[in-house]
Parts: C-alpha cells; sequence; structure tokens
C-alpha cells in the first residue's frame, strides 16, 4: 500500500522517489522493504567470492 500511494504519479523519476522514501515513518519504511523484497525474484545468484 506505502508503495501504492508514492507511485501515484506515473512519470515519477528515481530521485523523487527516493525523496518520498525518505519521508516515510518507520513504520511505513518497514512495510514499503516488505513490499519491495516480496517481488525479487528467488533466482538470484547473490554475491559471489573470487578466490
Amino acid at each position: 500500500m506505502v508503495i501504492a500511494m508514492l507511485i501515484s504519479e506515473k512519470n515519477m523519476t528515481v530521485t523523487e522517489f527516493k525523496n518520498q522514501l525518505l519521508a516515510l515513518s518507520p513504520s511505513q519504511k518497514v512495510s514499503a522493504i516488505e513490499t519491495l523484497t516480496q517481488t525479487l525474484t528467488c533466482g538470484s545468484l547473490g554475491i559471489k567470492k573470487n578466490p
């Protein structure tokens, strides 16, 4: 829900989106992080250590 509120304007720039994220309360930030992490793919390779 927080993400939907932030992206109510479809032509929002990344900078505008970042500024709106920074203005959120701590609990709203948690909600936004939960929403974003749920949309990530589980098949990511992660960080590989170079020998």
